[in-house]
């Protein structure tokens, strides 16, 4: 390998009392041959690489890297179920509160119809809507709140 070099003379030593040489030796550039560059591939720049392939041949670094992936698949699956777990008991929670709003919503029609009966039991429509509305209250929220229900155990 050869380095060049350069001289470049300072302030410095023109002054009294400094210490600095005249001339300074600055590096201008170097030039290096391809089996050098070769001998610096193989000995520095692939090392992380050449360490990698021989751990891979070591018996230590295989057990070591088996218990690894085994502990992060089990790490997984566990994240997997409790993430599982958090997604049914979101929807139960949906379910719930869904069932419940359909509920006073039906009560609220139910008691509206009931307390106004002089006025709307003229009209053809208000049989069906009572009829409808009791049916309605007692199996749509009755079975979501089961299912609800069943999905928290």
């Amino acid at each position: 390998m050869s380095l060049i070099f350069y001289y470049v003379v300072t302030e410095a030593s023109t002054q009294q009392g400094s210490n600095l040489p005249g001339k300074r030796e600055v590096l201008q550039g170097f030039t290096v041959t391809q089996d050098e560059n070769n001998w610096l591939d193989e000995d520095f720049r692939n090392i992380p690489c050449q360490l990698k392939s021989k751990l891979k041949e070591c018996p230590d670094f295989q057990i070591i890297s088996e218990k690894r992936k085994l502990e992060n698949e089990k790490l997984k699956t566990e994240s997997e179920i409790k993430s599982e777990f958090e997604r049914k008991k979101r929807i139960s929670t949906i379910k719930y509160t869904s069932s419940l709003f359909i509920f006073f919503v039906l009560m609220g029609s139910l008691l509206y119809l009931s307390f106004n009966k002089d006025k709307l039991e003229k009209k053809p429509w208000y049989d069906l809507a009572v009829n409808s509305v009791y049916t309605v209250l007692f199996v749509i929220p009755g079975s979501l709140l089961a299912k609800a229900f069943s999905d928290l155990k």
